[in-house]
């Protein structure tokens, strides 16, 4: 092969490769299924399904959106849960209002905020109240107690680490301990303090992590805990089963599973399951895409949790 061929060949398979990114695999929705089981779990313990949804950096909605909502129809969830940038844009609140319309009103649903839902000029009372019309709670630093499919779970959801305030101290304070405890916390590394602080009731974060703690008070627009008062650690012997993350969307772009560049806020974590500490962190490559409306080697997701409760 000569040099201008040769060209034209490395031409062609470049255009074909942007083309895969721009086109087609941004709309290459897959489908992940996991199966979690508490300690104590009896052998014949009832499952409850959990979808989570990540990362949606809603467009105005279309055939993709409604092809999401077929798929959580069809694993019949018992809870659904969105772990934060659901919009990006500051007049947003109209598109997740009609993407939440999609979805099935019976089931409950739980929410975080991601770190593009801080950057907005907007006040996230007014995206908080979106996501209620539709029987969705926003978690800020704050547990929530849901029985699904007859089990008893505890779900704590966090402030993004990346323009947001977490503050686990708060959001566990006075709570009960449970045997089945969900964590939802945006940025992956946010795993990392949680350990922790479970471990050794330090509110210390690991490094470049921003918390509440950290900064003494929170205060600011769009509903954050405004308090002078320093947060101490939890009292009581938590110890979740799982945390669940997305903010790095696997990648996005990424070279046989390498990922040349992720968020801050992402640490060492990509995608996928992460069982190197007492509790173990799936991080999701989520839906939509930021900064570049691209995706190669890491399609959009939509995670399906299998879990044996005690």
């Amino acid at each position: 092969m000569n040099r201008r061929r040769f060209l034209a060949a490395g031409g062609a398979a470049v255009t074909l490769l942007v083309a895969d990114a721009a086109l087609v695999e941004p709309r290459r929705l897959t489908v992940t299924r996991h199966l979690v089981r508490s300690p104590g779990a009896a052998p014949d313990a009832r499952h409850v399904r959990i979808v989570q949804l990540t990362d949606l950096h809603l467009s105005p909605i279309g055939p993709f959106h409604e092809r999401i909502a077929r798929e959580v129809a069809h694993a019949d969830p018992h809870l659904i849960v969105i772990t934060g940038d659901s919009i990006d844009r500051e007049d947003s609140n109209g598109r997740l209002d009609d993407f939440l319309s999609l979805l099935d009103p019976a089931t409950p649903k739980l929410a975080t905020w991601g770190n593009w839902e801080h950057y907005l000029d907007i006040d996230l009372r007014t995206t908080a109240d979106v996501y209620a019309r539709h029987g969705c709670r926003v978690l800020n630093n704050e547990s929530a107690v849901t029985y699904v499919n007859g089990k008893r779970l505890l779900v704590t959801g966090l402030d993004s680490s990346q323009s947001g305030f977490p503050d686990l101290a708060k959001a566990l304070r006075g709570v009960e301990p449970a045997a089945n405890h969900l964590v939802l916390a945006h940025c992956p590394v946010q795993r990392d303090h949680v350990v922790r602080h479970i471990t050794t009731g330090s509110v210390c974060p690991v490094p470049g992590l921003r918390t509440a703690e950290a900064r003494g008070q929170t205060e600011g627009k769009g509903g954050r805990d405004v308090s002078g008062a320093r947060s101490k650690g939890p009292s009581l012997p938590h110890r979740p089963s799982l945390v669940l993350s997305g903010h790095t969307h696997g990648g996005q772009l990424t070279l046989g599973g390498w990922a040349p560049v992720t968020p801050p806020g992402s640490g060492p974590y990509v995608a996928g399951w992460y069982r190197d500490a007492m509790i173990p962190l799936y991080v999701s490559r989520g839906i939509g895409e930021t900064m570049v409306p691209l995706r190669f080697c890491a399609p959009p997701e939509i995670a399906v949790f299998e879990w044996e409760m005690a």
